[in-house]
């Protein structure tokens, strides 16, 4: 009895001490690595913040950096007076008008005034963009009326007549934001043109060539009115 009562006090004494080493064993553990949901309710803002941006408008759904869509401008420089218009976030409209009048010597003698009248008009559709970069497909079409001299065939008579210049073209361009409401523009592509002089017996005569523009002869536009959506 006596070994009984001291085997038993030894065994609640070891018990003891490994219970003091390892500590209190908590009841139920908690798992802070992930705040409960309402957290999130009490807090909409910090929710708000981290959702999807998926219908937060950026600037890859607008058509440039400008804060506008109308513009005053030019594609080409044969038809100066012009402007650009975003009608969609990647479809504009392109309009363009020009005119000349030179003085010249005839032939045949004297001087009068040549006049030239051009219009263009193009689509422009974006199919990559950068920040401030615009890559785009124009396609357009451009006609022209001038005044020219013409030998008659058959009498070599020369006489001043009206031409008919009619220019279907397929371009690539590069719209670069230097500015925030300010581009610069150059492209190159194909053009088909048709021209004769407006006689009887006249037909048109074709041609296919290439077209680009140069340094010197990039487009600009300035956007001054109407709001990106």
């Amino acid at each position: 009895m006596r070994r009984t009562i001291v085997a038993t006090i030894s065994m609640l004494a070891l018990t003891t001490s490994a219970l003091m080493f390892l500590g209190p064993t908590p009841v139920h553990a908690e798992d802070t690595s992930n705040p409960p949901a309402a957290t999130t309710a009490a807090n909409p803002a910090s929710a708000n913040s981290s959702a999807s941006p998926a219908n937060t408008p950026t600037s890859m759904n607008i058509a440039s950096p400008a804060a506008h869509t109308f513009s005053l401008g030019f594609h080409s420089g044969e038809e100066p007076i012009g402007f650009r218009w975003w009608a969609k976030p990647r479809v504009g409209v392109d309009a363009g008008f020009g005119f000349r009048a030179n003085q010249t010597s005839l032939v045949n003698g004297g001087e009068q005034y040549l006049l030239s009248f051009s219009g263009e008009a193009g689509i422009p559709i974006v199919l990559k963009r950068w920040s401030r970069v615009n890559f785009i497909v124009r396609p357009g079409l451009a006609v022209q009326s001038a005044d020219a001299e013409f030998e008659d065939p058959e009498t070599f008579e020369t006489t001043v007549e009206k031409t008919l210049t009619i220019t279907a073209r397929a371009e690539l361009e590069t719209e670069v934001f230097l500015a925030d409401n300010v581009s610069a523009s150059a492209s190159h592509g194909f053009e088909v043109s048709a021209f004769k002089f407006d006689v009887p017996g006249q037909t048109f005569q074709k041609t296919l060539s290439t077209t680009s523009g140069d340094l010197f002869t990039v487009g600009l536009h300035v956007y001054l009115w109407g709001h990106q959506k």
